[in-house]
């Protein structure tokens, strides 16, 4: 049995945790009534892009995760932001796949910062901060017109509340227990994406 979990440990260690990101936080942002009742005059397909899968860089304060935690090691597939970017570019357009006029959407890097509680006890895994930096690039065709942004953003899990200014934050409050650690990643991650595209609108 001692041999099974062992090799079990060794497995676990070989493989990234994925992060997913598929617009389940994102669409609780900006007017989703907008979205889905007010007509529009306009259509827009969503290109689906890279199939890259990009190794996020984390870094974090602990000093010794011991014999039973491992750093944690996450993936993400660089084309995953476009479903924050339907969400939010449906405020305004028929997502049509038809339609000339395009849009993508593509991750190009991705830092998580883990703050441990106890950062020197090697049986203790209690993650009280998680910080995420992105880097994206967002490309549009509209009327022939190619424009093209990069942009990046630094958000952790006060989601950019600033005291009673939530600025599209989901939620007023998020703790930390109540999800996985990729959830929570994920949470923050499709805040940090949709208020990119919101910054570098027009």
């Amino acid at each position: 049995m001692k041999k099974v979990f062992v090799f079990l440990l060794l497995v676990n260690g070989l493989f990234a945790t994925e992060i997913v990101v598929d617009g389940k936080y994102s669409s609780l942002l900006g007017n989703p009534y907008k979205a889905k009742l007010e007509v529009k005059s306009s259509d827009l397909s969503i290109i689906s892009g890279s199939s890259n899968i990009i190794n996020a860089v984390v870094t974090t304060n602990k000093n010794d995760f011991g014999s039973i935690y491992r750093q944690p090691e996450f993936t993400i597939a660089a084309s995953s932001c476009n479903k924050v970017l339907k969400n939010f570019m449906a405020e305004d357009y028929n997502i049509v796949s038809t339609s000339e006029n395009s849009a993508t959407c593509e991750i190009e890097s991705l830092k998580v910062n883990l703050t441990y509680a106890f950062n020197n006890d090697s049986h203790l895994n209690v993650i009280s901060t998680i910080e995420v930096e992105t880097g994206i690039v967002i490309k549009i065709v509209k009327n022939g017109v190619i424009k093209e942004v990069r942009t990046s953003d630094k958000l952790d899990q006060t989601l950019g509340r600033d005291g009673k200014n939530y600025m599209n934050s989901i939620r007023t409050d998020m703790k930390l227990d109540s999800k996985s650690t990729e959830e929570n990643i994920q949470m923050i991650l499709e805040n940090s994406i949709y208020r990119m595209l919101n910054n570098t609108k027009g």
